[in-house]
């Protein structure tokens, strides 16, 4: 009976299927509509079986979220059972169609902490994990339609909601531990933590350049700077050191600016460090012809359009740091500490946790894969 149960929903929820459809079996077959019931009924006066037929057809004209609250009202003074057990899972399962992933959650930990039959614990701590994943599939989707990558920080808290997301799934190996579906699903949702924290370093790495960068264009704005107040200063008499020392700041603009393409630096940084390579072929060409006071005014230009890219990197370093605030509270006191040191660490420091932490999660999932093989494993839920 267990095994009936888990295999259900792990058929019905396989990881990025469609909108998850109301369960089918024990529901009564639709009353009449919302139109044709008296307006004085509300939902907390009707009966379960009432209340899931008026869901179900509030959920056929494409409402699942309004179905799902109709449901919440009929249950909220149910008396423990099975068949309230049951419609808190339709209720979840209209909460995820909704994607209103709290609600969903307090529904499914409901059926998971007081519910009747161990098969229907299983459904919940399933649906639990296809929550969890979707929530993130969503966010995922969201940033590459407005071509947003996330920070660090929102990648390591993603990751974080998908890890509760495998111990869900792996849980349900505590009631049944041949459900090949959730054991699958563990290894699947484990390799996309650690392709977020893969990205996670890397973005990590990337931010270090882009902060290493902007020094760099700082110091040579001042460079530049320093070449126009040399050449406004100058006699005629140094033209060809003016046109070496000029040549030496435009080499290392130019290696700044390959820096910048593989930083994934802002276009808004890399326009303006363009232009500066423009003033400063202007002005090497203006040196070369003796024209001191137009290669004056082309050194200023490019100095002022290096300090405009190094504001750019600087803008965008705050845009990520932003961007990560309020992407969703950790739940478990792992996440909770990883966020707290990461916050402090240095860019270098905080690559190196990354790498630690990956070899301890890939000697984990060894250690998970062979217990499988065996024995039942035990887990202590942190979602």
């Amino acid at each position: 009976m267990i095994r009936a149960f888990a295999m259900t929903a792990s058929v019905m929820m396989m990881l990025g299927t469609a909108p998850v459809p109301p369960s089918p079996a024990e529901q009564p077959a639709q009353t009449e509509s919302d139109a044709q019931r008296p307006n004085q009924v509300v939902a907390s006066e009707l009966s379960i079986s009432e209340a899931l037929a008026r869901a179900n057809e509030i959920n056929a004209n494409g409402n699942p979220g309004r179905a799902a609250e109709i449901m919440r009202e009929a249950l909220g003074n149910a008396e423990a059972s099975r068949e309230a057990d049951l419609a808190r899972i339709d209720e979840a399962r209209w909460w995820i169609e909704a994607e209103r992933w709290a609600e969903a959650l307090e529904a499914l930990r409901a059926v998971d902490l007081k519910g009747a039959q161990p098969g229907d614990r299983a459904v919940a701590r399933f649906l639990v994990g296809q929550v969890l994943y979707r929530e993130v599939q969503v966010e995922i989707a969201a940033d590459e339609a407005a071509q947003a990558p996330p920070n660090t920080e929102a990648l390591l808290e993603r990751a974080g909601r998908l890890r509760r997301a495998a111990n869900a799934f792996r849980s349900v190996l505590d009631v049944d531990p041949n459900d090949a579906v959730a054991a699958r699903n563990v290894e699947r949702v484990r390799r996309l933590v650690a392709d977020l924290e893969d990205q996670a370093l890397q973005e990590a790495q990337r931010q270090q350049q882009r902060e290493q960068l902007q020094q760099q264009l700082e110091e040579l704005a001042q460079e530049q700077q320093n070449n126009a107040e040399q050449t406004e200063r100058s006699q005629g008499d140094d033209e060809q050191e003016l046109q070496d020392q000029q040549e030496q700041t435009s080499e290392r603009t130019e290696d700044a600016r390959e820096q910048a393409q593989q930083s994934g630096a802002s276009q808004e940084a890399q326009d303006a460090m363009e232009r500066a390579r423009e003033q400063q072929a202007r002005a090497e060409g203006a040196l070369e012809r003796g024209d001191l006071e137009e290669a004056e005014q082309a050194q200023r230009q490019a100095a002022q359009e290096l300090r405009e890219a190094a504001a750019s990197l600087s803008q965008q370093g705050e845009q990520g740091e932003e961007s990560g605030e309020g992407e969703g509270e950790e739940s478990d006191e792992q996440s909770e500490n990883a966020s707290d040191e990461a916050e402090g660490e240095s860019r270098n420091e905080l690559a190196e946790a990354l790498l630690e932490r990956e070899r301890r999660q890939r000697e984990q999932r060894d250690r998970v894969r062979r217990a499988t093989q065996g024995t039942p494993v035990v887990v202590e839920r942190d979602w």
